[in-house]
């Protein structure tokens, strides 16, 4: 290890940058690239898009507090890609098996990380949903979604969304209520945009 010039720390960690490289639509047409599917069907008779059927688990996903029974979260980053992105007049579907009668919080972020769209906005949908031993969906408008701060606006689009969350209890939650939770977490099996006419 040496001290740079001017500088009496010694260096220990350094940084390797390659060469911007770059290509036009042109080269990269004979190169022989093709354009990426703008959507993945998922297979409903509506045509919905799927987001996630956790054939893989989870992921494209990160957890925090995967063992809590009361403060368990899972986020995923996907709905910013337009391959995942809620088309206008769709509704996000939900669909999970959860024996016990639970709140369940789901929570989007607007321009997590994109502060030239606009404001940083969070925004959150509590609902209790009934224990069942079947699978149920819950099937969620922006409209069904409330600011954390109020004076930002409410949610009208699924356009400028980089983070969905599924929580059992988030701390900006509106209103806000007593984080708890009974029995097993609840078992997702399908995060997708559907149709409105969707049953």
């Amino acid at each position: 290890m040496k001290a740079l010039p001017g500088n009496g720390d010694l260096v220990r960690e350094v940084c390797l940058s390659s060469d911007i490289c770059s290509a036009t639509p042109a080269e990269l047409k004979a190169a022989g690239m093709r354009e990426q599917a703008l959507a993945v069907r998922s297979g409903n008779s509506s045509g919905g898009l799927l987001i996630d059927d956790f054939s893989h688990g989870w992921r494209d996903w990160y957890r925090l507090n995967p063992g809590n029974p009361v403060h368990w979260q899972h986020w995923t980053r996907k709905i910013t890609d337009p391959a995942w992105r809620g088309p206008d007049g769709m509704v996000l579907a939900i669909t999970l098996s959860m024996p016990r009668t639970n709140t369940l919080t789901v929570a989007v972020v607007e321009n997590e990380w994109r502060g030239e769209r606009g404001r940083r906005r969070t925004f959150t949908c509590t609902r209790e949903v009934p224990g069942s031993p079947e699978p149920q969906t819950l099937r969620l408008t922006p409209a069904d979604f409330v600011p954390t701060d109020e004076k930002l606006g409410p949610l009208t689009s699924w356009a400028q969304l980089d983070v969905l969350g599924l929580c059992g209890f988030h701390s900006e939650e509106k209103p806000a209520r007593t984080p708890g939770w009974d029995g097993p977490l609840p078992e997702f099996s399908r995060v997708e945009w559907q149709t409105s006419e969707e049953p």
